[in-house]
């Protein structure tokens, strides 16, 4: 008997054919949502670090080693990060596009703020697209793109680990990539079960 309420299994997007499919659904979404996935499965990073980024720590990018500072990380993870030239676009678009923006991802829809009817109104200002939104949205373009396929935030950083894994890494650097500390962890996450050659990682491009 199936259970009940049962999660699906969040997937990374493994054909290039089903990325481009996938990108062109969230174009018509957006450029905010492209770039967001874009930007995420170029870096590995999660969500949450993705929208702590501003236009401060994407100005403060060195051009020539392209190394992003990061804030916030969680424990025992490095707090600098290499992007690579698929990555650097998003940040050099975002920037050109949105010079006045607080945050490098920042919504364009004021956030809800509850208050009693006595009180008066707080200036609000634009902040980070939430990761409810992006969910959502990754969602029903995955959805478009295959009723079978179950899309999340989480498949920004799968699908950057197939596809290293396609191309040929050990297991072991991608699990350093994604801040695994146990491969066999790695392999279920991004679903596959065998090792392959190694290369450096940086510089694969999605």
């Amino acid at each position: 008997m199936p259970k009940q309420h049962e999660r699906k299994r969040i997937e990374p997007i493994k054909t290039s054919k089903q990325r481009a499919d996938f990108e062109s659904l969230l174009i018509e979404r957006g450029q905010l949502y492209f770039d967001v996935w874009r930007f995420g499965v170029n870096s590995a990073l999660r969500i949450s670090d993705i929208r702590a980024l501003t236009m401060d720590d994407a100005r403060s990018i060195n051009p020539t080693t392209r190394i992003l500072i990061l804030r916030g990380k969680k424990a025992n993870t490095s707090n600098e990060l290499t992007l690579n030239i698929n990555a650097m676009e998003v940040v050099y678009r975002r920037l050109q596009n949105h010079p006045m923006d607080t945050w490098l991802f920042q919504s364009t829809q004021y956030p809800k703020v509850k208050r009693k009817e006595s009180e008066v109104p707080a200036r609000r200002e634009f902040g980070a697209i939430s990761s409810r939104s992006v969910a959502r949205v990754f969602s029903e373009c995955g959805h478009r793109l295959s009723p079978r396929l179950t899309i999340s935030t989480h498949s920004m950083r799968k699908t950057r680990g197939y596809v290293l894994y396609e191309n040929g890494f050990h297991i072991e650097q991608i699990s350093e990539v994604l801040n695994h500390n146990d491969y066999k962890v790695t392999r279920k996450y991004i679903g596959v079960n065998a090792e392959r050659c190694a290369k450096s990682t940086n510089e694969c491009l999605i």
